[in-house]
């Protein structure tokens, strides 16, 4: 998860799990910055792990932004019937806010700026979002670029990385210093990334 701070809202990237972690989430982000709304909540694809807690959001009247193959999955999701343990949503007449765009959308306040990518297709996802903060030069992605928890080495970078590498190349996004991973909180570097890449055969990054 990622939150960035606007001048006049909030805007997370990625919503794992389910609804009471999201809400756990957005409770913490509440104590942290009270006078601040959560407007936009973006995943970066379906899978539970990153979109499962999207309920939470539509709960507490955030706008989701996704790609157009994923509206349906969020549209069913609001929808579900649940028996067992019903979350505050499943009670709720909110229709779910959400605004989709196909390759690239931009979240900026003349200040900070979000830039959200689409660098689907791949072996992972037909479609899946990352994040981009040009001003703090960080990339926040999810499952398509790997490097350990520990430890000062890296490894070969996976094909699918390959083609992340050539996606971003593509999208001219080649200016980063950092990179944050979705499921971990260690921080690579731009030169870790190729260097990812040169151990895979890859030197055109």
């Amino acid at each position: 998860i990622m939150i960035v701070e606007f001048k006049d809202f909030l805007f997370v990237m990625d919503c794992p799990g389910n609804f009471f972690m999201s809400q756990s989430t957005i409770d913490a982000v509440r104590e942290a910055i009270p006078n601040k709304a959560i407007k936009y909540v973006a995943s970066s694809h379906t899978h539970g792990d990153h979109a499962g807690g999207a309920r939470a959001y539509f709960h507490s009247g955030a706008t989701l932004i996704t790609t157009p193959a994923h509206v349906e999955f969020y549209k069913k999701l609001a929808k579900l019937k649940q028996t067992i343990r019903p979350d505050p949503f499943a009670s709720s007449p909110k229709e779910p806010m959400i605004e989709t765009f196909a390759d690239k959308r931009v979240i900026t306040d003349g200040e900070q700026t979000v830039e959200l990518y689409n660098v689907g297709p791949n072996a992972h996802s037909e479609e899946l979002v990352i994040a981009y903060l040009p001003e703090q030069k960080i990339l926040w992605q999810a499952d398509i670029f790997f490097i350990p928890y520990t430890g000062k080495e890296v490894n070969a970078a996976m094909p699918i990385t390959l083609a992340f590498a050539q996606k971003l190349k593509a999208l001219g996004v080649v200016n980063f210093e950092q990179i944050i991973d979705a499921h971990h909180n260690r921080i690579a570097t731009r030169e870790e990334f190729q260097a990812t890449l040169q151990k895979a055969g890859f030197n055109e990054f």
